[in-house]
């Protein structure tokens, strides 16, 4: 519609929008030469042959991010991309991580182990089970007497 020629306008509505037209000549000829149909068809063909694609560029190439402490962990979330209930958790686990690869790591999942990749995991971080007790010294203590504290590792 925008490059049909108007009567009334004498123009194309986009050459009155743009100042040119929107389509460029495909096949270039002289005005003043007519060719016969088969040569046209000729022209067509040698000009449809020699047309080459514009070399594809990727602009979006950013690394995909990865926990670092996943190459460490004992344990890992594993993230539930189904659509639930509301408030739902994201993730579910953790789960133990039996072994690694580059880009998949095996998880003990309810009994089996299965193979999930790398881009669906978070690194979880459990506490031992049983508690660690330090000694503390009170004396050079800012607060007076403190109480005695658990430290866990």
């Amino acid at each position: 519609m925008r490059s049909v020629f108007r009567e009334d306008a004498q123009a194309t509505p986009a050459e009155l929008t743009y100042g040119e037209p929107l389509l460029e000549e495909l096949l270039v000829t002289n005005p003043n030469t007519r060719d016969t149909p088969a040569e046209y068809v000729s022209k067509l063909r040698s000009q449809m042959a020699n047309l080459r694609p514009k070399p594809a560029s990727r602009h979006g190439t950013e690394n995909t991010f990865m926990f670092m402490d996943l190459k460490t962990c004992s344990h890992a979330f594993l993230r539930d991309d189904t659509s639930g209930k509301s408030l739902q958790p994201p993730y579910t686990g953790p789960y133990k991580i039996v072994e690694r690869a580059d880009k998949v790591c095996i998880l003990l999942i309810k009994g089996r182990q299965d193979n999930i990749n790398i881009d669906c995991l978070k690194p979880a971080y459990i506490l031992p089970e049983e508690p660690v007790t330090q000694p503390q010294d009170h004396s050079s203590s800012s607060c007076g007497s403190a109480p005695n504290t658990l430290l866990l590792r």
